[in-house]
């Protein structure tokens, strides 16, 4: 291949690379600033573990727990408004939205679990990873829980006592609250991450692990948002 072909096939990849990471850029930045971060109350479950073993106890960074808010028109709920019917079509649609989906369908075929189609305690969605801890209605927001294998876990403990910086959370929660603003309705999606207290080390997931998540997390939502507007937009043309 002549050196001029070479070096404008080079060229042409590094365009595409840089444009590839621009855009990569510009859409995080848009999602920080359309779903900015909120710490919950002290009182939110969230701050709670999920493992109540005294003796493995677990903690919640005070970092961790985190809710990302989109504000959508109470239009695109069934009216008049509900608002259990409101959180549970919510929970569906982030559920059911492309990357829960994708998520699901991945997870299902790696660990052979079968999706229920009910949320109800104990439940598990998104191809076994999460359990339903507390079903969406008048009273709460779907709540559900998770776990990491203890293979993954124990292995980080054990080179994290030899100087590995980090360590691996132990699993965590996700809910996905529903609130009425006048004539919008606030909907969102939570996360928070336990990790084991072992020798006072501190030791968590690193920084752009933990900003990773996050961003997923906006993305879902985000997701969840569009999945609803779909469905309203369905539901229009079908009356």
């Amino acid at each position: 291949m002549p050196f001029i072909t070479k070096t404008g096939f080079r060229a042409f990849g590094a365009v595409v690379a840089a444009y590839g990471v621009y855009q990569s850029t510009q859409t995080c930045t848009s999602m920080l600033e359309k779903y900015p971060p909120h710490t919950p109350p002290p009182t939110s479950h969230l701050w709670v573990p999920n493992k109540r073993d005294t003796s493995r106890p677990t903690y919640v960074p005070p970092g961790s727990p985190v809710t990302y808010y989109a504000r959508v028109p109470a239009s695109l709920f069934p009216q008049p408004f509900s608002l259990e019917e409101a959180r549970k079509l919510w929970a569906d649609a982030v559920l059911h939205g492309r990357l829960i989906s994708l998520e699901a369908r991945l997870a299902g075929w790696i660990n052979g679990a079968k999706e229920e189609v009910e949320m109800k305690p104990g439940a598990k969605l998104v191809g076994g990873v999460l359990e339903v801890v507390q079903p969406p209605s008048s009273t709460s927001q779907l709540t559900t829980r998770w776990a990491n294998p203890e293979g993954g876990i124990k292995f980080f403990e054990t080179v994290a006592r030899y100087g590995y910086p980090w360590r691996l959370m132990e699993g965590g929660r996700h809910d996905m609250p529903v609130e009425r603003d006048r004539d919008d309705v606030l909907v969102g999606f939570s996360s928070a991450h336990d990790y084991a207290v072992l020798d006072g080390d501190n030791k968590v997931l690193p920084r752009w692990t933990e900003w990773a998540h996050c961003m997923f997390a906006r993305f879902i939502l985000d997701d969840g948002v569009k999945e609803l507007q779909r469905r309203a937009e369905a539901n229009a043309k079908e009356h």
